[in-house]
Parts: C-alpha cells; structure tokens; sequence
C-alpha cells in the first residue's frame, strides 16, 4: 500500500450537532456482541485524489443495511456537492473536506433523512453492535498505511493527517488478536488490508476519537434496497 495517499479530512465541528447525540436512539446500553454489517460489493478506491469524505460516504451507502450500488465514479460525480456545503458553512478548503459537509450534502440529496453523532466509543460501539455502520472522521498516522498481514490497525509513528473512513462492524475478543477490535472499510482498493478492511483495537479507535475524532449515523433512509441484515463475515 503506497503512502503517499492524500489525506482530507478537515477537522469542523458545528456546536449544534451536540443537540442530535445518538445515544438518545439507541436507549439503554446492552452488552456489546459481535455484529459487522456487509460492506459494499465492490471496495472503493479514491485513488490519488483527496476525497475520502464523499469516498466514506459512499461506502456507508453500499454497506448494509442500506446496500446502495456505489460506484467510484459516482463518488466523484458528488465530490463538489460536499466542497460546497463547506463553502455554505464558511468553510473554503482547497484540500479536504468535512465529515458534516459530507452528511449535509448526502442530506440534499435525499440518501439520508437525519443524521446524528456519537460522542465516544461507547457511542461508536453501541451503535456498530445494534444499529448499523459509522462513519468515522479521525486522525491518520503514519503506521496506518498499512496493516499487518492478519489485518490489524496500530497508530504509531508520525501524524499525517485526517481521514474519513467507515467502521462496519464490531469483533469482541477477536480470536485473532485477542482484544477487542473495530472493523473498518477503506476506500483505497482491495491491496488495502484485508481485501480493504482493517482491525482496529478498541482502545486505539478510543484513542482517535479524543483527538478530535468524529463519528456520524444517518438513522432514517427514503428507501433500503434490500433487507436490512447483518452477516457474521470475517
């Protein structure tokens, strides 16, 4: 996997977003199980270009329980839907984008009804077990280019920039690594990871998430193509 791709998640929180937590959706915690939502049936891949905003979303679109057909071209088709809701926002980014850009231009398009956030990983992983996928602005480090060959996901080393990513899944204890870890899908090709994913430990994605991390659910949808089911895949 080259590093050299461009990283383009800017960092823009809007206070009244802490008015739509999503913890008042999902009721009292239960326990977390192990649940991971089906991804797309083709992994994204943005390729050289700085778009990994739209790219997420995309991914969220195409994954379960939603199952949009998402193609990289339409991805980039959308690109300048989002750059300027940053613009409505006063937001004038050369490089990147926002992760509520991305949610307000999904919004006016009508592929998301009402959005809300997660405020922490019990936010994060509530939601992965019970609900469905989560669209995961963090900060990107420089060993996260890579993962090692099993698939798993360590921050280390230098920081490089911010990125937009989908978790699609949540694996307690998992066999492999024997802590518990979040599954995510990048939109940098199938060479990435694990046929495109990647594991990250919980403790790690908590520790992204105090940096200035974000993560956003779109709760109501116009239409589900398909039924809404999770599968146990790896």
């Amino acid at each position: 996997m080259p590093n050299d791709r461009i990283l383009d998640r800017k960092v823009y929180f809007d206070d009244q977003s802490r008015n739509f937590p999503i913890r008042r959706q999902l009721g009292k915690p239960i326990p977390i199980k192990k649940r991971i939502w089906k991804p797309g049936l083709n992994v994204l891949d943005q390729g050289q270009e700085g778009q990994c905003v739209i790219f997420g979303w995309g991914a969220e679109l195409a994954a379960s329980p939603h199952r949009y057909d998402i193609s990289d071209e339409w991805c980039r088709q959308h690109w300048p839907i989002v750059v300027a809701k940053d613009r409505e926002m006063g937001n004038d980014y050369s490089d990147g984008a926002s992760v509520l850009a991305g949610a307000k231009a999904m919004q006016m398009l009508g592929n998301v009804k009402s959005y809300y956030w997660g405020f922490g990983i019990d936010d994060v992983l509530q939601t992965l077990s019970r609900r469905g996928p989560v669209l995961l602005g963090i900060n990107w480090y420089s060993s996260m280019y890579e993962t090692d060959e099993r698939g798993l996901v360590r921050a280390e080393g230098s920081l490089v920039g911010g990125h937009c990513i989908l978790a699609h899944g949540v694996w307690p204890n998992h066999p492999d690594f024997k802590e518990d870890v979040v599954v995510w899908i990048n939109s940098w090709g199938s060479d990435y990871g694990i046929r495109g994913r990647g594991y990250v430990p919980v403790e790690t994605l908590d520790r992204l998430l105090r940096e200035d991390g974000e993560a956003c659910i779109p709760t109501d949808r116009p239409i589900a193509s398909r039924k809404a089911e999770p599968y146990d895949g790896d």
